[in-house]
């Protein structure tokens, strides 16, 4: 997965590192293998002690070996694997990361079988769409290795300005990042609005509400990141509901998630009474302190998000597979983004401006697969 093979690209370039290892999902490369396999064998006791973890741990697992280990648990795995090297006969030397998305999108077509005339058929094509584009694109890379063809094609779909050269500056290369994992939030986001189009509160855009922010402290630019901005967020919804006139704390955040914790049946399982001092007087010294690393820009799992936020609405389900709950990735993705770009030099505006776009790559999105349904062609 974190083979350089598997990191080229222009749409996707580096897309199983970000996604996967970057923003910290998975630890390493035999984590990813070892839950993976968890879950495709449907044995949770499968750990790092086997064989085929220690070779990939060690830089020596091939492709082949990890497609039969999980083919041999998974016999329907081993046809769509089969099927896709029959169909596609892929060159190695043209891989990228687009080929994990188009190998998840194939997977997910067939263990979910939409109906075949439905919407969501359509746009899960729509994505392979995008994977055979970039695959053609690499091949003619490649084959020509012009500079100039490769910011044509990222000022056509991405929109952003050249960065293919050699003098490129920080704000091209920022813009060419940022831009790029805004068009796959806004992918992912497309897909959650048709999954949730039969709700009636459908699907409402949470991205858009995690862009990051900047500020003045004692005199420099300050960067507020996109988890610190998701939970402002929160903060603000739950205000809402609130005594008017009454300003809402952080204080009482921080007393609403103690309490919805310690009453909830699936955390605590020994029954609280309803004049427990613990409910009256909560203790949130732990709550404000894991709350302030995320706003300063740590990692928020799904799981804490649960536990931390979704729980003031909902009782906590270790079981719940909701679709929507992997935008908190994304908003990991694109704090993982900031920081890195602040890093790098880049100014707390530039970041923000081209954030600030996010928007108009929804919209985008929208475009090209209204487009697409009428005429079966992926159109700029």
């Amino acid at each position: 997965m974190r083979d350089k093979g598997l990191q080229v690209g222009l749409l996707f370039n580096h897309l199983p590192e970000l996604i996967f290892f970057a923003t910290g999902l998975f630890r390493s490369e035999a984590d990813y293998l070892v839950k993976m396999s968890q879950k495709i064998t449907g044995n949770p006791n499968i750990t790092r002690d086997h064989q085929i973890f220690r070779n990939a741990a060690n830089k020596k697992l091939e492709a082949d070996e990890l497609s039969e280990y999980w083919s041999s648990n998974n016999p329907e795995l081993g046809e769509l694997f089969e099927s896709i090297e029959d169909e596609y006969a892929f060159d190695k030397r043209h891989l990228g990361g687009w080929s994990f998305l188009f190998c998840c999108i194939k997977g997910f077509k067939r263990s979910n079988r939409p109906a075949e005339d439905g919407e969501l058929m359509q746009y899960l094509t729509f994505i392979e769409e995008h994977c055979l584009l970039e695959h053609e694109t690499i091949k003619k890379s490649q084959m020509f290795r012009s500079p100039t063809a490769l910011n044509d094609f990222l000022s056509i779909w991405l929109y952003c300005g050249p960065v293919v050269f050699e003098n490129s500056n920080k704000s091209n290369k920022a813009e060419y990042l940022i831009t790029m994992v805004m068009y796959w939030a806004a992918l992912f986001e497309k897909f959650l609005e048709i999954v949730y189009l039969d709700r009636d509160e459908g699907y409402r855009s949470v991205i858009m509400k995690t862009l990051p922010k900047s500020s003045k402290k004692k005199g420099s630019e300050y960067l507020h990141p996109s988890t610190e901005a998701l939970i402002l967020f929160i903060k603000n919804k739950q205000a809402e509901n609130q005594t008017p006139n009454r300003k809402y704390k952080w204080s009482d955040l921080y007393e609403e998630i103690a309490r919805a914790q310690l009453t909830d049946p699936n955390l605590n399982t020994t029954p609280i009474e309803k004049d427990d001092l613990r409910l009256i007087t909560p203790d949130t010294s732990a709550i404000k302190k894991q709350i302030t690393r995320w706003r300063e820009g740590s990692r928020l799992s799904i799981e804490h998000f649960k536990k931390y936020f979704l729980i003031l609405h909902q009782e906590y389900d270790y079981t719940s597979r909701d679709y929507s709950l992997f935008t908190v990735e994304f908003v990991n993705l694109f704090t993982y983004i900031q920081k890195e770009l602040l890093g790098e030099g880049v100014s707390p505006q530039i970041i923000c401006d081209c954030f600030a776009k996010y928007e108009e790559y929804k919209d985008l999105v929208n475009k090209r697969f209204e487009f697409f349904q009428v005429n079966n062609v992926l159109k700029p």
